[in-house]
This record gives C-alpha cells, structure tokens and sequence, in this order.
C-alpha cells in the first residue's frame, strides 16, 4: 500500500510540471533525459507511461483497473 502513495504522489508531482509546459509533450523519454527538456519529477517510469499514452491513446494498466481494454 505504501508503494502506490508514493507512486501516487510521483505522479502528482510530475503532472503539475508538465502542466506548466509552454510547449506540446512529444516524448516522455525527452522530458526525462537530462538536459534543456528534463522536467522535474518525471523519471524513467513515468517517462514510459507518457509515451504509452502518447503512443496508444490510453494507458493499459489503467484500462485494466476500469475493467476495459486498450
């Protein structure tokens, strides 16, 4: 339980960076390489997440959980 608080406030904390973008979100691997793109708060975990969403339209693991398929 204590690892999805985390993963919840990993998240959290990344979305209100990335809403603070002036620019579209083309890759999430660029948001977390280092560098001029690096966003704070988005590792490679969520990095894989964004282009997932990007990639696909949804997020499976969330689909999953809503009893749906991607």
């Amino acid at each position: 339980m204590k690892e999805n608080f985390y993963q919840g406030n990993a998240f959290k904390k990344a979305i209100a960076n990335l809403q603070e973008l002036d620019y579209p979100i083309t890759s999430g691997k660029k948001l977390a390489k280092a560098g001029t793109t690096k966003v704070a708060g988005v590792g490679k975990g969520i990095a894989e997440v964004i282009d997932e969403y990007l990639e696909k339209g949804c997020l499976a693991k969330l689909q999953e959980f809503r009893d749906g398929m991607c």
